[in-house]
């Protein structure tokens, strides 16, 4: 037996932009209702997986990486006429689904709940990511401290909001994890795909502070890529990703143990249906 901490992520539900099936060949279909469906599956099915590892290996906590955009907003003109909710609704509305989400998990396990939050590029309150400070500018940012607030008298409960749009975080002796939204890579669409501009990325921040994972949202395509982890969207396929081209993914987060061997190392990566 050895120990393993049990991780999450999650990002990219903009839980109050809808999909219209009829756009998308029946393809998908999303609103407010489906989103809350959908996020309870996450925690749900996030216990189950760590559930399901705690036979081997001795899990005591599953840490959350929300990694933003958890909402939508009114970044683009059109989010204004089309979203089911205003800002500052939305963001009131994730943060009751969310804060009911770790009550889950407390109420259905024996698991501590640990975790980081950082905003994305949609709940921001400025024309673009003031990147000096982009938590500060941040809707996102409000409503991850409403859920902290919540379980700050909990001592199974340690959920940090980030202050900086980028965050370091060290598990066991080594093992050092890079959290990102993922706007600071730009991605054209190239023949490579997101590996070699993010790979590139990646290398130049290890320059400064090494990580040994690097985790992020912000393309809606899940991917493992060894020394980085790509999640899914809550959303899923939408008239968007049609437009550009995007390949049809299912709504979907991500699951990987961080084990205590050789000081910490990532071992074991699944999909989280929702």
């Amino acid at each position: 037996r050895t120990d393993a901490t049990a991780c999450a992520l999650a990002s990219d539900w903009h839980i109050e932009e809808p999909v219209d099936p009829g756009a998308i060949n029946g393809l998908n279909a999303y609103d407010l209702d489906v989103a809350r469906a959908r996020a309870e599956n996450f925690f749900r099915h996030t216990v189950k997986l760590a559930n399901i590892f705690a036979r081997e290996q001795r899990i005591n906590t599953i840490d959350l990486q929300v990694l933003g955009d958890m909402f939508t907003g009114w970044l683009h003109e059109e989010s204004i006429a089309n979203t089911l909710l205003a800002p500052g609704d939305a963001a009131t509305e994730f943060a009751r689904i969310f804060a009911s989400g770790i009550k889950f998990i407390l109420d259905n396990s024996d698991f501590k709940v640990t975790g980081v939050c950082i905003p994305g590029n949609h709940g921001r309150m400025t024309k673009k990511v003031h990147y000096g400070d982009p938590t500060g500018t941040s809707l996102e940012t409000v409503a991850y401290a409403a859920v902290a607030s919540k379980f700050e008298d909990n001592p199974r409960v340690q959920l940090d909001v980030a202050r900086h749009g980028m965050v370091y975080r060290r598990f066991y002796e080594s093992f050092t994890v890079r959290h990102i939204h993922g706007y600071e890579v730009k991605y054209g669409g190239g023949v490579g795909g997101l590996t070699i501009p993010l790979a590139k990325k990646i290398a130049k921040w290890d320059t400064a502070t090494r990580a040994n994972l690097t985790t992020l949202g912000h393309f809606h395509q899940k991917f493992d890529g060894g020394n980085f982890l790509v999640n899914g969207s809550l959303i899923g396929y939408n008239e968007f990703a049609q437009a550009i081209g995007a390949s049809y993914e299912p709504a979907q987060q991500l699951f990987y143990l961080i084990d205590a061997r050789n000081g910490g190392e990532k071992t074991v990566v699944a999909p989280v249906f929702v």
